[in-house]
């Protein structure tokens, strides 16, 4: 009896905690802690359930102690009776249990053998383990809890020994505590089915007329439960249902999957043209930007292009004054590198258009240009120009280290965030642009 008690200290102690962690542990205050929920979150609390099955005994006219504990040839103890539940929150709650029952059993060794009848009620607490153990599961089919009561038994009994003669009667009303666990499965919105199993100890040692033993007699209750929920709410706290803030995110996923698997196949495609996918896109042309991103997809071979696959405009010779080569104008963007966010690396796909940098440069021995780097919108101008200008550093050392430029002809810019180029793609904004000076 004494582990009785000290099992439902700890499982209460236990239920406190759990629903004392901070909010910064938990999904959402009002998951954990509906009584703080707005008024538009409200779930059914109360049900009522029927119990049938078998009654179990425990005592010393039984050969066995343990489930499914002793029985008589031709009795079969049954019992029956109503539960009333309150769900507090989706972890615990409150219960009330009425059972009546015929009872009986006999030693093997003796023959002797009692008959009697039952009738307990009891008040208790159950804990919803399958909400406990898995919260962000909701609108489950599967219920399992486990449960304490306390309360009183009101017991009649006669023992018999092998000649059926009576050997002894008692009759009382005394105090029993038990514990239990209960399976169910749901239906419907209002109905579930499910199993009961219940131990109670009791405080005498003559539920069977009989007091041989040194321990008090127990008994228990195997049963078949039918529960229906009452309330006008559709959803039920025992199920964890998701609270409407949750459920509305949910349906606004649902109805966007379309858009997003769109979204997802352009970000393969980017991923690719950046070099991290596994596909090539085309590029007919061949100046370097696939046909998809490319505005001018028919420009002759060695054309000089920016990123948009646009020919780079150039003026007449004799305006230059170089001794009759052709030069881009000044302000030109001979190019563009684009990077990831917050990333200062250059994808190996970029290494063909600063090649036709480099082929510029190398051909216009008096060019000189500006490696302007750019970010998007997001965080500080102070972190932004620091990182435009990281990425603006290694296109520059690309360009000397891997093509051979002069670095005097290269002039580092750092605009940060300052010029964005679209206000509605980000991924544009995340560039260097090579610019003829």
């Amino acid at each position: 009896m004494r582990k009785v008690y000290v099992l439902l200290t700890i499982m209460f102690l236990y239920t406190g905690f759990v629903n004392a962690q901070p909010s910064t542990y938990r999904f959402s205050d009002d998951i954990q802690k509906d009584t703080t929920a707005s008024d538009k979150v409200k779930f059914n609390s109360w049900e009522l359930s029927i119990m049938g099955g078998m009654q179990n005994y425990y005592g010393d006219l039984s050969d066995v102690n343990f489930f499914p504990g002793g029985s008589m040839s031709g009795k079969f103890n049954w019992s029956a009776g109503l539960r009333l539940r309150y769900n507090y929150s989706r972890y615990f709650g409150f219960q009330g249990n009425f059972a009546y029952g015929k009872m009986s059993s006999q030693k093997e060794s003796s023959q002797d053998y009692f008959n009697g009848s039952t009738m307990d009620f009891d008040l208790g607490l159950f804990i919803n383990m399958t909400t406990l153990l898995n919260p962000k599961k909701y609108n489950k089919r599967w219920y399992w809890d486990v449960n304490f009561n306390m309360g009183g038994l009101k017991y009649d009994a006669e023992a018999f020994d092998g000649s059926d003669n009576s050997i002894g009667t008692s009759s009382d009303f005394i105090t029993n505590m038990g514990i239990g666990t209960l399976l169910q499965y749901r239906l419907n919105d209002k109905l579930d089915l499910g199993l009961d199993v219940r131990v109670n100890f009791s405080s005498d040692d003559l539920v069977d007329a009989v007091a041989k033993g040194k321990s008090d007699d127990a008994y228990g209750h195997l049963s078949l439960i039918l529960g229906y929920t009452f309330g006008k709410n559709k959803e039920a706290y025992k199920w964890n249902p998701m609270d409407d803030e949750l459920a509305e995110l949910w349906d606004a996923v649902n109805k966007n999957s379309d858009n997003i698997d769109s979204l997802d196949q352009r970000v393969s495609k980017l991923e690719a043209y950046h070099g991290q996918g596994d596909e090539t896109l085309p590029d007919d042309d061949n100046d370097g930007v696939p046909n998809e991103f490319d505005k001018s997809p028919n420009t002759p071979e060695g054309t000089l292009v920016n990123f948009q696959g646009i020919p780079i405009p150039v003026q007449d010779s004799t305006q230059m004054g170089n001794g009759g080569s052709s030069e881009a104008a000044a302000g030109s963007v001979l190019g563009s590198v684009f990077f990831d966010y917050n990333r200062a690396t250059v994808n190996r796909s970029d290494f063909k258009g600063l090649a036709s940098v480099a082929q510029y440069l190398n051909s216009h021995e008096d060019a000189k240009v500006k490696i302007v780097g750019h970010t998007d919108k997001t965080g500080s101008d102070e972190y932004n120009e620091k990182l435009s200008k990281k990425r603006s550093e290694k296109v520059q050392s690309i360009l000397v280290d891997g093509f051979g430029i002069d670095s005097s002809r290269l002039e580092i810019v750092a605009e940060g965030k300052k010029t964005t180029l679209s206000d509605k793609y980000d991924d544009v904004n995340r560039r260097v642009d090579v610019i003829v000076k």
